[in-house]
């Protein structure tokens, strides 16, 4: 529960970590797939090892979220996660060779895996699947401009466009974590520590 004081939003010390925690797995897959295709399109020598610490971000999602959820709900979002960086990769790789109806068909399952997540999220009271659908339509949509623009040479177009697929990525993890800490259950006998803010 999120206590309230007059016009303060108070948060236990576990909310907080909570808060912090999901923001930053949103931040890391924003940051470890931006890196991913920079070594990808530039064949560097530590692609393998930017690759394997990409493909980790949905164990970490689940490490993170079956406190809260339960083995059964995280796996299932870890699921989705997988699923997700799979496509990311295979889109780009077929942007790479040029090859436009693969690209294609790994963008229309992009979408289609943000349809499912969406969903997935609003079985959950404060989370809305629209809101999940826009962030997600979002991200692929900026995730496609950057790499095209990466690819034709436009590296300040692709900067300005990762800037955007943060912010995005921060309002994802904010809007995550305040579903989940407004959804947690706290003993009212004896109030916790808070912060307020």
């Amino acid at each position: 529960m999120i206590y309230k004081n007059q016009d303060q939003i108070c948060l236990t010390p576990n909310q907080l970590n909570q808060t912090s925690n999901i923001l930053q797995l949103w931040l890391e897959d924003a940051i470890w797939l931006r890196a991913y295709v920079v070594s990808t399109l530039g064949k560097l020598p530590f692609e393998s090892t930017v690759t394997e610490r990409l493909i980790q971000i949905p164990t970490d999602f689940y490490n993170a979220l079956k406190v809260y959820w339960g083995e059964e709900i995280a796996i299932q979002y870890m699921n989705y996660m997988n699923e997700r960086i799979t496509h990311q990769r295979d889109l780009l790789k077929a942007l790479i060779r040029e090859d436009q109806e693969e690209a294609d068909m790994h963008t229309r399952e992009l979408y289609a895996n943000a349809d499912r997540i969406s969903t997935f999220f609003d079985q959950f009271p404060r989370w809305d699947k629209n809101v999940w659908q826009k962030f997600l339509y979002s991200d692929i949509s900026m995730y496609l401009n950057q790499v095209t623009s990466m690819l034709s040479g436009n590296y300040r177009e692709a900067i300005a466009i990762f800037d955007r697929i943060v912010s995005n990525s921060i309002d994802m993890g904010n809007y995550m974590a305040f579903g989940m800490i407004t959804r947690s259950m706290f003993n009212h006998s004896k109030a916790p520590t808070m912060r307020c803010f």
